[in-house]
């Protein structure tokens, strides 16, 4: 059992590590991933969770960006944005554009 959790252990190490840090506030980014709807009515929100299973909270979608959002749910995408500061410790970022992967 000693032996399991080391190398249990070593791979969430090299989990963390390989993931590196989180990109800095005011970057553009690209981030794909499947998009979802998260929190319920009034207070929704979009979130993309990304091949590292990190989830990206996406602000200020416009009207004609949230059509294509909906439409999108429960799909993979893929967004271009800015990064914003992170919100109750998780990734946001300021939607620019949507494109299929």
């Amino acid at each position: 059992m000693g032996v399991t959790a080391g190398l249990l252990a070593l791979t969430m190490a090299c989990v963390s590590a390989c993931a590196g840090p989180n990109p800095p506030e005011g970057s553009s980014i690209s981030v794909a991933g499947n998009l979802t709807r998260k929190g319920s009515e009034p207070v929704t929100w979009w979130a993309l969770t990304d091949d590292q299973g990190q989830v990206w909270r996406v602000k200020s979608p416009t009207t004609d960006q949230n059509t294509v959002l909906e439409k999108s749910q429960n799909k993979r995408i893929k967004l271009d944005g800015v990064v914003q500061e992170r919100y109750l410790n998780q990734n946001q970022i300021k939607l620019v554009t949507i494109s299929n992967p």
